[in-house]
């Protein structure tokens, strides 16, 4: 199972299921997609940010 968190503009946490398995990165575009990411180096999340020029 993943988990994704992050804190909004107004810092509210917030923590979603996104997979219940593997990490892929269209599972990422629910949360991530307007957003600055900090991460690992976590291929799925390069190629997100990849995808998504961020």
């Amino acid at each position: 199972m993943c988990i994704a968190t992050a804190i909004d503009r107004n810092n509210n946490i917030v923590m979603e299921m996104i997979s219940k398995g593997s990490i892929k990165t269209n599972n990422l575009e629910r949360l991530y997609v307007t957003s600055v990411i900090c991460t690992d180096w976590h291929k799925r999340y390069i190629k997100f940010a990849q995808d998504n020029i961020i």
